[in-house]
């Protein structure tokens, strides 16, 4: 497991590397942690690009921050909104138990840092445990609904209209179904949500990025798996699990 923040060049660790903040409110932390200043004034500048590689992170006893540190050498504090961008990838399942790591910057110096930063780890739980949660519910009243003595036709992966007469429709989602094994087999290989950071369905209709994803998204269901979710091109509402499951499978 390797620490999500890269390593800046030498010639910046000369520069930050243990330097005592001397004013503001992280007077007496110290920088532990070196990034890249940024290139513009951060408050002057609304649209200014924040990376990975801009976050610093100071130490004072043993309560971490993580700054950024601006062309005239002003600090300020990373603000949460950031976190997706300058962590990105992370799932919730790959970060340590105790949201530490150790991690080596030079032959004689390892620090033990946190994984990512302390409000960004609960955001992620508290998302974690409501999804863990919506799961349960729904499982739960699926399982009320459902007859598990009778028997129920299997999805045909690969089988339907859509796929089995195309040689490229078939490799693509052959080779989807390979990564998403290797991602569930490999706790390093991180399948990014696209929507991690939002809370509401508004933040995707009002982000022009989002939509543009959902255009993605949503093209890649109706052409290659739209069979798989069920979506069939008819106007029948079937009303049990049963004639659902069975129209789904009898698609060719």
């Amino acid at each position: 497991m390797s620490f999500p923040l890269p390593i800046a060049p030498q010639e910046h660790y000369t520069k930050w590397f243990n330097y005592e903040i001397k004013k503001g409110p992280f007077k007496k932390f110290k920088i532990v942690w070196v990034g890249k200043e940024l290139t513009l004034r951060f408050k002057s500048d609304v649209n200014v690009e924040i990376l990975p590689e801009n976050v610093f992170i100071c130490k004072k006893k043993n309560i971490f921050e993580y700054l950024l540190i601006d062309k005239n050498e002003d600090i300020y504090k990373l603000p949460k909104k950031h976190y997706t961008t300058c962590f990105p990838g992370i799932q919730y399942n790959s970060i340590p138990s105790d949201n530490k790591i150790k991690v080596k910057i030079s032959d004689k110096i390892v620090l033990e840092l946190p994984f990512i930063p302390q409000s960004f780890l609960e955001q992620k739980r508290n998302k974690t445990s409501r999804k863990r949660r919506r799961v349960m519910n729904t499982t739960n009243v699926i399982e009320e609904k459902i007859d598990f003595n009778e028997v129920y036709p299997q999805w045909h992966v690969l089988q339907n209209h859509q796929n089995k007469d195309n040689s490229l429709k078939k490799q693509i989602m052959l080779l989807i179904r390979s990564l998403v094994k290797y991602a569930d087999a490999n706790v390093n290989y991180n399948m990014k949500d696209p929507f991690e950071s939002i809370s509401n369905i508004n933040e995707i209709k009002n982000n022009k990025e989002f939509l543009n994803t959902l255009k993605i998204i949503v093209s890649f269901v109706f052409n290659y798996c739209r069979s798989e979710l069920g979506i069939v091109n008819d106007k029948v509402f079937y009303t049990t699990m049963s004639e659902w499951i069975l129209k789904m499978n009898s698609i060719d």
